[in-house]
Parts: C-alpha cells; structure tokens; sequence
C-alpha cells in the first residue's frame, strides 16, 4: 500500500446536511472534540432553506479542519453523501449524519482498529440511542455480532440479522479506497443495507467494544416513519423522479439479492449470500413489500396523482 502524501488527515470526515440546524452544531461540536485531530471535515450542504449555513460557517471560520461545499439546488440525499467521500483526501471515511454525535475516541478507536487488521475494511464501535433531546433511549443489542468472521456469508448474515446499518452510513469508518470501489451510496432509499452486503463480502469487519457513538430517532428521519409516502421515498433520493408511482422496497430488495449474486466468491457462496437476504430481510421485512403496494393502490384508486404529487399526509389520510 502506497504512504498517503505528507499532510494528508488520517481520517475524512462525511457530513451530509439538508435543514439541519437543529442537530448540526452539537454533531460538529463532538468532530471537533475528538481525541484524533489529524482529521478533516467536509461539509456538503444540499441547498438547505434554514439556518444549516450559518451553523456551518461559524465553525468552518475558527476550524481549518473543516470545510464547506454548498449547492444550488437539492440534488437528492445519495449525491450529497457521495460528493463529501469524492472530496476526501484520508485513507479512512467516516459519514456523520448531522443529527448524530460521535463521542470523543470513536475516531482514535475506529482508525486504530482498521490499522491493526489490514484485512478489515470497516471498523464500528457500539451504538447508544438518542432521542431529540439527546436522552438515551437504548443501546444497540451488536455485542455477539461474528461480523469478524472470515467467512463473507457468515458476515452478509450477521450485518442483516443484527442491522448494523449504522457501521455504514453513520458512523462506522470505512477505508476510502474500498468505499469508492463499491461506487458509495446507491441513489435510491435504503441503499445502504445494499452497501452494506458489498462490504461485508468485500472483508472483515471490526468492532469497538465501547459505546462511542450516538445514532439520534426523531420523527424527522426519512427511515424513522414507515408510513411516508413512497414516492416521497424515492425523491429524497432522485429530486427529478416524476412517475405516479413508486417501489422503493421492491427495488432495494431486488438491489440487494444482486450485490448479493455479484460477490466474490464460488457460485455456492453466492447464492448462499442471496439466501441470507432472503432469510434475515424478506422473511422478516416482507409487510414492508406490501406497504409499498398498499400506498401506491392508494394513488391509484384516489387518483391525486394527476399532475401534483400529493403529501405524505394526505396518503396517510387517504388510507
């Protein structure tokens, strides 16, 4: 492996904003805080309508670690998580979500365990649950994860069945040249249980014994409210989508049999890959299936889709 040029951060820093002023300070408050220093912090801000850009500024003004990228118009969450990993100049990637708070070693802990393990390409520390006021509400139940294991299939099963959807999208790190190969974030809703099968056949994974990072729930999240409209779903994603209809779960299920199939590995394998898919997400997720047929008989049997997209609400009354 080639030395990194002199000056480059051992880590890069992800943070990914679109109207998040309520969060966004206390999350660039802890990056701050960390006990690493030799990192950077790249802030994409998704043409945001709130205060999101005056928290920004006020710390990227008194923090040289820190920088700001900025666009006109809202090009959709994967593309603004995609552009702070393109901006990255770390061998090690980290995304922090702008409503979550890294504890003060999770980077130190993280990079040293991907340093001590050249065969692991990521590295997580356990979670504690936040709610909006910062409480703790839980501690994600990871402890007996084999997600180490050297077999790539024992790691697909064991990131489905324990939801370690947090080690990639907010706050696991991830070597950067591993993540760019898997092509980052997919541009449709829940592609990061996608990227996580990738990474799971792609290496071992290490985990941190220690709480050091707290994932927030609050009813603003796109993942926390099942019962959003699923075309909203997908705009969140692609902005331009302008079909009546949408099957964000059929498509990221069929998304993932295909990362699944597409591994490394004999054709047993991969098919034994695809049946803990199979197993540990269809066999426990299929209402999720029928919650997309659901809601989009309800555009069509109300017929609101005729020229304006209704809102998640007024699915929800029409149900």
């Amino acid at each position: 492996m080639t030395a990194p040029p002199p000056g480059t951060p051992r880590v890069t820093v992800g943070v990914p904003v679109y109207n998040g002023e309520r969060y966004l300070e206390s999350a660039l408050v802890a990056l701050r805080a960390q006990s690493l220093s030799d990192l950077e912090v790249v802030i994409s801000d998704n043409a945001s309508t709130d205060r999101s850009l005056d928290v920004v500024r006020d710390v990227v003004g008194h923090d040289p670690r820190f920088r700001l990228l900025t666009s006109p118009v809202n090009r959709g969450l994967a593309r603004n998580f995609n552009r702070t990993l393109e901006a990255a100049r770390a061998p090690y990637f980290m995304w922090n979500a702008a409503d979550d708070v890294a504890l003060p070693d999770h980077l130190r802990r993280c990079t040293d365990a991907l340093t001590a393990d050249p065969g692991a390409v990521v590295a997580f520390s356990r979670v504690r649950w936040i709610d909006s006021d910062g409480r703790g509400v839980g501690v994600e139940d990871d402890r007996h994860a084999l997600i180490a294991t050297t077999s790539a299939v024992r790691r697909v099963d064991q990131f489905l069945d324990f939801g370690l959807y947090e080690a990639i999208g907010y706050g696991g790190v991830l070597r950067t040249a591993e993540l760019r190969a898997m092509g980052g974030l997919g541009d449709y809703f829940g592609s990061d249980n996608v990227l996580g099968i990738q990474m799971a056949l792609r290496g071992t994974w290490v985990q941190v014994p220690e709480v050091l990072f707290e994932a927030r729930r609050h009813d603003a999240q796109l993942s926390k409210d099942q019962g959003k409209d699923v075309v909203d779903q997908v705009r969140a994603y692609r902005p331009e989508w302008s079909r009546p209809v949408a099957f964000p779960q059929w498509y990221v299920s069929a998304r993932m049999y295909r990362a699944a199939l597409a591994g490394p590995g004999s054709p047993w394998e991969r098919a034994a890959a695809a049946g803990a898919v199979a197993r540990r997400w269809n066999g426990r997720n299929w209402r999720l299936l029928a919650f997309d047929l659901k809601r989009n008989a309800v555009r069509l049997v109300r017929g609101r889709y005729r020229g304006v997209y209704e809102t998640s609400r007024e699915v929800d009354r029409a149900a």
